[in-house]
């Protein structure tokens, strides 16, 4: 395997045409985070020489977005590294649309859907889990990854992080769960008294529900269908930091051991690098400068998410090849403004500055340390 680079960045990238280091979108990109420092988490380290890297905030825990969802790709390898999991098996889709809240997943499971159809791969309307596992990656299927927690059981999710040797790491919850804990129609169960008072017991009682009687689960998907509507983006973005949350340093190291084919094991962290390594809606981006770009990106209102490994080609940065080097960005707390102008805006050339020029991390680090 070739080197590679690693990302992982607390940013929803929206990957263009390959830029030089120095573009002045790159220092726009750092105006913004320079704004907020307090509210940044960066790490930025080769991985053969990790003593001297940036570490601004890197402890910090921060709420990941959908970015938790690497966790549960671990623990789907694990299964199928150790034979516990058959990938080939067959699932009904019913059984994963149980999760579906149409209008919160801007229409990653519509796609997941339509995908499949395209190359006539729900026949009987059944998948197969390796592709439960893709779509949760690829598309950023929300009901996917809640049918394998569901399916592998809360206490293999909490023992996730002492399992994984994540310090600062919380343990993945239903993306359901969560969504029902910040709009609950109250009035449409019969005993709201016998909910859970803690978020996270809550969550996965209201995510087993949704698979135990087909009228409680039409119920919610339709009344969530209006979240967006109900909440204003400041209590969207309040109610977002309950996602679970982890480190910069944590996460880095995590994407790093997965490179090295050290996460669980070489086979475990193969099978995570393979549904990784997706092909993009645009393969040209692939072509022009990544012979591998492994990548999972996530966001909710105020926080950006995602994670990336890319080996570059060699004539990308003037024909010298880069140490393999980790980059991991969390941010959160971002203003509705801010936060649609990076979500609108081409970051590649920012991610390729603090990858392949030295300077510009060390201009990077001053800004974020004034």
């Amino acid at each position: 395997m070739n080197r590679l680079v690693l990302f992982l960045l607390a940013v929803f990238v929206l990957i263009g045409s390959p830029v030089q280091a120095q573009d002045t979108g790159a220092e726009a990109i750092l105006n913004v985070l320079a704004e907020s420092p307090h509210n940044v988490s960066l790490v930025v380290y080769s991985l053969d020489d990790p003593e001297n890297g940036l570490y601004h905030n890197a402890n910090v825990m921060r709420p990941l977005a959908t970015t938790v969802k690497i966790l549960v790709l671990a623990e789907y390898a694990r299964r199928v590294a150790d034979g516990m999991l058959d990938p080939e098996e067959l699932v009904p889709l019913d059984s994963v649309e149980t999760y579906y809240f149409p209008g919160t997943d801007r229409g990653a499971h519509a796609q997941v859907v339509t995908a499949l159809r395209n190359a006539g791969r729900l026949e009987n309307d059944e998948l197969t889990i390796s592709e439960i596992a893709d779509a949760m990656i690829r598309f950023n299927d929300n009901a996917a990854a809640d049918y394998l927690m569901l399916r592998f059981g809360r206490e293999a999710m909490d023992a996730l992080p002492e399992r994984l040797d994540l310090r600062y790491a919380d343990p993945p919850v239903p993306i359901c769960g969560i969504y029902l804990n910040w709009d609950f129609p109250y009035n449409m169960v019969d005993d709201p008294t016998n909910l859970p008072g803690q978020d996270d017991d809550r969550a996965w009682m209201l995510s087993r529900r949704m698979r135990s009687g087909e009228s409680f689960s039409d119920d919610m998907s339709a009344w969530m269908g209006g979240m967006s509507t109900r909440m204003s983006y400041s209590e969207l973005s309040a109610a977002a930091l309950s996602f679970p949350a982890g480190s910069a340093r944590a996460y880095a190291g995590l994407m790093a051991r997965v490179f090295r084919g050290e996460l669980i094991s070489e086979q475990a962290s193969a099978i995570m690098l393979n549904i990784l390594d997706y092909e993009m809606d645009d393969p040209s981006i692939q072509v022009q400068f990544a012979q591998l770009l492994a990548t999972r990106s996530g966001s909710l209102a105020g926080i950006l998410t995602g994670a990336y490994a890319v080996d570059l080609k060699p004539q990308y940065v003037d024909g010298h090849d880069p140490p393999p080097t980790v980059v991991a960005l969390f941010v959160e707390n971002l203003p509705g403004d801010v936060f649609d102008q990076l979500m609108s805006t081409t970051l590649l050339d920012f991610e390729m500055s603090l990858l392949n020029d030295p300077e510009f991390v060390e201009i990077t680090r001053e800004r974020l340390e004034e």
